[in-house]
C-alpha cells in the first residue's frame, strides 16, 4: 500500500522502540480512502478495472488517439452523488470499480475513472488526475492539444500555436485554464493545482498557478522542437 511510508511520520523516539522491541501505540486519523499525498492518491489509478468496460467500446478504424479519447470521454457519465450521500462519510474516495457498481460520485471518483479508462485505452497517453485545491478533474496532452474534461460534459482545449511567441502561448494558456474554471464555476481563488498524476507518474507544483502555466506551455514548445528535429 502506498499509505504505509507516512504512518511513522508522527512517532517520535521510534528508533528506541525498534531497539528495545517495544511495542508502538499510537492514535492516527488515516484514511485510506481519503489520500492526503499524491503517492496514496496514484493507487486509485487502476486500468486494469475497467479493462472489460473499455473492451464494449467500439471505436472507429483508423482513428487518431484524440478522436478516440474525446469518445471515452462520452463514456464517463455520473450521477452526482455526495461522498455523505453514497457512504455517510465526509470524504471517500472510490476506486474504478467501486464506481462503476455504485454508478454515482462526486469529482474525484469521475477522474479516478477517467483517466482509468483513458490509461486502459492507451497507456502511453500523457492524460492525469488533477488535483486541484477544492477540486479535481482530468488533464490529457495529446501531440500540441491540452485538454481538460470534467464531469458534466465539460471540455477546454487548448493548442501551442508555434507561430506565436511564449508569452503569447502563456496568455492563451491562461486564458484557457480560467474559461475553464469559469464554465465550471470555479473561483479564482480556488484555482491552485497541487498535482497531476496517473499510475505511473506524479507531476507536482510549487504554487500551481504560474508554473503550471509554464509547464504547459513549455510542454507544448518541446513538443514542436523535437518534431521540427526529426524532420
Amino acid at each position: 500500500m502506498p499509505f504505509v511510508e507516512f504512518w511513522t511520520w508522527n512517532i517520535s523516539n521510534l528508533d528506541y522502540y525498534l531497539e528495545n522491541d517495544e511495542l508502538v501505540e499510537f492514535n492516527t486519523d488515516f484514511n485510506p480512502r481519503s489520500p492526503e499525498y499524491a503517492e496514496a492518491a496514484q493507487g486509485f489509478i487502476r486500468p486494469y478495472e475497467v479493462e472489460e468496460r473499455l473492451s464494449k467500446i467500439k471505436f472507429e478504424e483508423n482513428a487518431s488517439d484524440l478522436d478516440n479519447v474525446d469518445k471515452l470521454f462520452g463514456y464517463t457519465y455520473m450521477n452526482y452523488v455526495t461522498d455523505n450521500g453514497n457512504f455517510g462519510e465526509f470524504e471517500y474516495w472510490q476506486t474504478p470499480k467501486d464506481f462503476m457498481n455504485t454508478k454515482g460520485g462526486d469529482c474525484e471518483d469521475w477522474a479516478i475513472y477517467a483517466v482509468s479508462l483513458i490509461r486502459a485505452y492507451n497507456p502511453n497517453l500523457n492524460c492525469y488526475a488533477a488535483r486541484w485545491l477544492t477540486h479535481m478533474n482530468v488533464l490529457c496532452i495529446i501531440e500540441d492539444k491540452f485538454i481538460i474534461m470534467d464531469q458534466e460534459e465539460v471540455k477546454k482545449t487548448f493548442t501551442f500555436d508555434e507561430e506565436l511567441s511564449l508569452q503569447d502561448n502563456e496568455v492563451n494558456a491562461r486564458s484557457w485554464r480560467n474559461k475553464y474554471f469559469e464554465t465550471y464555476g470555479i473561483g479564482s481563488d480556488e484555482r491552485r493545482l497541487f498535482y497531476l498524476f496517473n499510475e505511473n507518474e506524479i507531476i507536482e507544483f510549487e504554487n500551481g498557478q504560474e508554473d503550471f502555466i509554464n509547464w504547459i506551455v513549455n510542454k507544448g514548445f518541446n513538443y514542436y522542437n523535437e518534431l521540427n528535429s526529426q524532420a
